[in-house]
């Protein structure tokens, strides 16, 4: 099997946890002898893939003109949506944007226009992204997004909250899949067998997964040896923090 992964057009130059989600996704994939390339070009020739996977909704620009492409060509979408629920965003634009964001977020009051001032700007400072724009300007970001997850043939969540954050958010229900022994809102992933069960939620259409993120090795096999050696310490507590925003922030 060979797979595209496609995502924003400016990916690894302004690289983010999508970045890595799908480099390491990649990486382990072919571990099973699955071929993954990362190509973000929305004009790729898809003849040799036998499906494509998208990541990132809410950064739709270029991943929509990916799914228009897929469709077009007749290839099943994958989708990894990495939403985030707009009510938190709006918190953290409101409370912990300053300076010239805290302006850009007085002038446009909707999430919309703030988003659509944001890539005309980035489009300026990055004309490889002036279609994918055009196109978001005509299309509305919001309906770009909806017409993501009706596209996919499946979705693949990180979080059973991600399903709630997206029906809210997309204004889409999600319906009991045919398995009916399976609750609502309790997205299934590959038990230890390594056989995926059967959904137990659709969005739109497609059938729900929860695939959780891993954690690289070098974080799970780590011994606290080095910063002992180098500083000393041997009776200590980390605690390493951030900003909280509320349920999603540690998922």
């Amino acid at each position: 099997m060979k797979i595209l992964f496609q995502s924003r057009i400016d990916l690894f130059n302004r690289r983010g946890g999508d970045t890595v989600q799908m480099e390491k996704t990649a990486e382990e994939l072919e571990k099973l002898g699955v071929q993954v390339e990362i190509d973000n070009s929305p004009n790729k020739d898809l003849f040799e893939y036998d499906l494509v996977h998208l990541f990132n909704i809410d950064w739709p620009a270029n991943v929509y003109l990916c799914a228009q492409n897929a469709r077009n060509q007749g290839k099943p979408i994958v989708l990894s949506p990495i939403h985030h629920s707009f009510q938190e965003i709006e918190r953290y634009e409101s409370e912990y944007k300053f300076g010239l964001r805290r302006i850009v977020n007085f002038v446009f009051e909707k999430r919309e226009q703030r988003e659509k001032f944001k890539d005309f700007c980035r489009m300026i400072a990055d004309p490889k992204k002036t279609s994918s724009t055009v196109t978001e300007f005509k299309k509305g970001i919001l309906d770009e997004q909806r017409e993501l997850l009706e596209m996919s043939a499946a979705i693949l969540v990180q979080t059973e909250a991600e399903v709630g954050d997206i029906e809210e958010d997309f204004g889409v229900n999600s319906g009991a899949a045919e398995d009916k022994n399976q609750p609502p809102h309790s997205p299934t992933s590959p038990d230890p067998s390594g056989e995926v069960s059967p959904a137990a939620v659709r969005i739109m259409d497609a059938p729900v997964y929860k695939v959780v993120n891993g954690v690289d090795r070098r974080f799970a096999e780590a011994t606290p040896d080095w910063f002992v050696e180098k500083y000393g310490w041997k009776d200590f507590t980390f605690v390493l923090g951030g900003l909280s925003l509320g349920k999603t922030s540690f998922r």
